[in-house]
């Protein structure tokens, strides 16, 4: 008796489901083959759906399968959990910043289409690999950890460099041998990750390609002046020079030669510049000497940097009596001769770059000596006390503003003498 009376609670229940739903039981439609009733040749109508829950959708339309979504870059802030000393140094690097710089983002703001491709293939990889520029969670981050790390392949032309990428594999590449993996990823062994060919990725294009156009115009010098002037040296003995013995991750053994991450560039050259006076001026000049023995000729990369030598001369009292500057680079120039970035250039002008081991002079007049009342200016006599002489590294050319903005500049090594210093060969 019981089991009856459950039996017909069931039901109850179930219709009043149903006319909730609104459910008649339609008869499906499954075509008209030959015999058919007429009456069942025509669709039933289809459910109204108006009033129905959201569950009550889902159910009367199935879920369209989500195509497969390639694996993306892992932000910084994920490798920091474990490689928190790496990530607080590439976060001061031109590597994280290389896609928030001012100039770049001049440039890249308003470039076409064709154009804004090309610069992001090296300064957002990830967006060259096809991940969103601003995906939630997932915030641009220059060259980040994911950026060198899922590197798996370079290919190396005299032209340029292309790079395949690997973050679907799970497996991280780096220089350690032996190295086990665990639950957040893989490790695998790349000695490519020892070699400059690495860095050719982005710093090698010695020429470039917008839509159909080809131009002959070098864009990164790095790697192909690392390949003149390199004498057996890796890129990474310089920019990732050893940090000494320590853990690579929080957590593990400490290892040997475990290298810097912080990429150091401009600031780096300071070592490696000799920067004074010469003893064999002319009379009412100071000579000054550059030599330097980086890996490659200064300045090198982006080809529209420069590298600007500044000498200020000063009175006894210390007021600045002048400045003079000479500029170090490669000059590219449009059709009409002037002075162009390398997207606008069709040759190159002047070819002004400072070329490792070789002694480089620059002739500086001095300034007269300062008028005084009632007194006429001696004409040509040293009035200065005092000369400094700096490097300054320019992320762009100076007279470059208008495509670039004003460019960022570090003084990478400065000098000051007395005067007079040797003049015309004595004291």
């Amino acid at each position: 008796m019981q089991r009856k009376w459950t039996h017909i609670a069931l039901c109850w229940i179930v219709a009043g489901a149903a006319a909730l739903l609104h459910c008649d039981d339609p008869q499906p439609d499954f075509g008209s083959p030959p015999g058919r009733p007429p009456d069942l040749a025509v669709p039933a109508p289809r459910p109204d759906l108006s009033e129905r829950s959201d569950a009550a959708v889902a159910v009367a339309t199935p879920p369209q399968p989500v195509p497969a979504k390639a694996a993306l870059f892992v932000r910084s802030s994920r490798c920091g959990e474990c490689h928190e000393k790496f990530r607080i140094e590439w976060s001061g690097s031109s590597h994280a910043r290389a896609n928030r710089t001012p100039a770049y983002r001049k440039v890249v703001d308003t470039a076409s289409p064709v154009l804004r491709q090309l610069c992001q293939s090296c300064h957002l990889p990830s967006q060259a690999f096809g991940q969103p520029d601003e995906e939630p969670n997932r915030p641009s981050e220059g060259v980040s950890c994911d950026g060198c790390h899922t590197i798996k392949q370079v290919q190396v032309t005299a032209a340029q460099a292309t790079v395949s990428f690997d973050p679907s594999s799970g497996s991280k590449y780096g220089p350690i041998v032996g190295a086990s993996g665990h639950y957040f990823h893989d490790m695998a062994y790349s000695v490519l990750h020892t070699k400059s060919e690495l860095c050719a990725s982005c710093h090698h294009r010695m020429e470039f390609q917008l839509g159909a156009e080809k131009r002959a115009i070098p864009v990164v010098l790095s790697y192909s002046d690392w390949q003149k002037f390199g004498k057996g040296k890796q890129c990474q003995d310089c920019h990732m020079p050893s940090r000494g013995t320590e853990e690579v991750a929080r957590g593990s053994k400490p290892r040997p030669n475990v290298p810097s991450h912080a990429f150091g560039g401009a600031l780096a050259w300071g070592k490696l510049i000799r920067l004074e006076l010469a003893a064999n001026a002319k009379p009412g000049e100071i000579a000054v000497e550059i030599q330097h023995n980086a890996g490659h000729s200064l300045p090198s990369g982006y080809v529209d940097r420069r590298l600007l030598l500044r000498v200020e001369f000063f009175a006894a009292n210390g007021s600045k009596l002048s400045t003079e500057e000479r500029s170090y680079g490669m000059v590219l120039a449009d059709a009409a001769g002037q002075p162009a970035p390398f997207f606008q250039a069709v040759r190159i002008k002047e070819d002004r770059r400072l070329i490792p081991g070789k002694v480089h002079t620059e002739s500086i007049k001095l300034p007269a000596a300062p008028a005084q009342v009632g007194v006429p200016a001696p004409v040509a006599v040293p009035g200065a006390a005092k000369v400094t002489l700096s490097l300054i590294a320019a992320g762009t050319a100076p007279e470059l503003r208008a495509t670039y903005g004003e460019p960022s500049l570090v003084v990478i090594k400065t000098s000051s003498y007395p005067l007079p210093f040797r003049i015309g060969g004595s004291k």
